[in-house]
């Protein structure tokens, strides 16, 4: 049944002239994704911002921890650019690990402000009135397609589950905003969300609400866009990978997975 209004959804088709996105549908990020570009961001207090990297896992952008949580690196694990961290917070880093910019380890305002405004973020995207047409629930093994013309969609989902290498397919213009925002769980075992037409990863925005189960990508999953789960650990492990950025309490990469930052 799900599946069938799924597709349904997807032959709506909407105009919108206005230049669209996350700002302009009521979603800032500022710190958080705005006015400073992140790949990773674990924004938990205190010990609950502890993140760990290993494997041959890769943050391609910078990272920014705002707690006191340390930060640990193994085996070959790469951090392709700048690291701020709390100044309570601790980087630990291996023999073999690489971090390629500058560690900063007294940025307080800057990560501080980055977690308040990934939280209000979080707070305006859940606020958003749903779009008409949608599921409210996701839950599918099988092929997906939300195709639109509108300048912003909203979904309002308990789950968010492909499963078996299912895709999820966001199609829209360059004005197009999608935000996605998920209640209960959040879990992708090989399953991909896509983008088609001139959409842009940085419009697409997965809020996951609550203190649930962790965000899991696993396989060879993979997420264009933004991943906002601010009360949420994230994992991404074997070849998993966003384009885009995430932003967890805390985030663990393990196995050959990436962040990558536009």
């Amino acid at each position: 049944m799900v599946c069938a209004f799924i597709a349904s959804a997807a032959l709506i088709t909407l105009s919108g002239s206005a230049l669209a996105d996350l700002l302009s549908s009521g979603v800032d990020l500022g710190a958080a994704g705005r006015t400073k570009q992140w790949a990773v961001l674990a924004v938990g207090k205190g010990k609950k911002s502890a993140s760990t990297f290993s494997g041959t896992s890769a943050i391609n952008g910078d990272y920014g921890n705002a707690g006191s949580g340390k930060t640990t690196l193994k085996n070959v694990a790469l951090i392709d650019g700048d690291v701020y961290l709390d100044s309570d917070g601790r980087l630990k880093r291996a023999p073999g690990t690489t971090v390629t910019g500058t560690i900063n380890p007294n940025a307080d305002q800057l990560v501080l402000d980055a977690a308040l405004d990934a939280s209000a973020a979080s707070v305006a995207a859940d606020n958003l009135g749903a779009s008409a047409g949608y599921p409210s629930t996701i839950r599918s093994s099988q092929n997906l397609l939300f195709s639109t013309m509108e300048d912003t969609v909203v979904l309002k989902l308990k789950d968010f589950v492909l499963t078996n290498g299912a895709t999820l397919t966001l199609e829209g213009t360059a004005n197009t905003s999608f935000v996605i925002n998920v209640s209960r769980n959040f879990s992708l075992a090989s399953g991909k969300v896509l983008l088609a037409g001139d959409l842009l990863a940085s419009n697409v925005l997965f809020n996951i609400t609550g203190k649930g189960s962790k965000v899991s990508l696993k396989g060879s999953a993979k997420v264009n866009g933004i991943i906002l789960a601010a009360n949420r650990a994230v994992r991404l492990s074997s070849s998993s990978v966003v384009a885009g950025e995430v932003i967890g309490k805390k985030v663990t990469l393990s196995g050959a997975s990436q962040v990558v930052s536009p």
